[in-house]
């Protein structure tokens, strides 16, 4: 996969999110690529079936902070409204494959949805998904950037590459919460492999190594 293939397009930049239809189709590679950046279900679970292998969270912070501009545009919430927001990697095989980022405005953190606050090292879909309370909007929005400028606070080793991200809003009860989700190097190779044949990652990685418990 040619990360840097969109290095020139403006397009697509961390500050520039656009519904899956404009995606460039011409990619050979857009077909693989679609089926992981629109994938409705559980990312977690995803991920564990295309490593076969344990999927472990890394918590870089969990905190109330106010929302970006651009977070409360899409979430339609107003500036003063205080947000939980919630930062992780999922590791496969000590792997840093996903940098995720989740905002949650105060309102919707009523009756078992406090549940959230506490979930710590937990994957989330295990919370949001198989609960009919809870319902992933259809419409994605994505973007390319590049590892440098990805805008989550980590201190992942990561190579100096493009990265594909994607954005989606949930309703919890009616009331809204939304995660980013920046597809990085490590996953992302695999997934060129996989589309030409070439060896996995889940293939050359052994099973015997330790999952990352952070």
């Amino acid at each position: 996969m040619n990360l840097n293939r969109y290095s020139n397009m403006q397009f697509f930049s961390e500050h520039c999110w656009q519904p899956t239809h404009k995606w460039p189709a011409h990619d050979p590679l857009w077909p693989h690529l679609k089926h992981w950046l629109t994938h409705p279900g559980s990312l977690t679970e995803q991920l564990a079936k295309h490593f076969n292998s344990k999927v472990s969270v890394h918590l870089h912070r969990q905190q109330w902070l106010t929302a970006t501009k651009e977070e409360q545009q899409y979430l339609g919430i107003t500036p003063d409204t205080l947000t939980n927001i919630r930062e992780i990697t999922l590791f496969v095989r000590q792997q840093p494959c996903i940098l995720a980022r989740t905002v949650i405005p105060k309102e919707t953190l009523s009756g078992n949805y406090q549940n959230l606050l506490t979930i710590k090292e937990q994957p989330l879909g295990h919370f949001l998904f198989g609960n009919a309370n809870i319902i992933r909007l259809p419409q994605f929005e994505l973007t390319t950037l590049k590892t440098a400028d990805l805008p989550i606070q980590h201190d992942l080793p990561l190579p100096s590459e493009q990265v594909w991200g994607r954005r989606s809003r949930f309703l919890l009860s009616q009331k809204p919460l939304m995660i980013t989700e920046y597809f990085l190097p490590f996953l992302l190779h695999s997934i060129e492999n996989e589309q030409i044949g070439k060896p996995a990652a889940s293939d050359i990685l052994t099973t015997s190594s330790p999952s990352n418990d952070h």
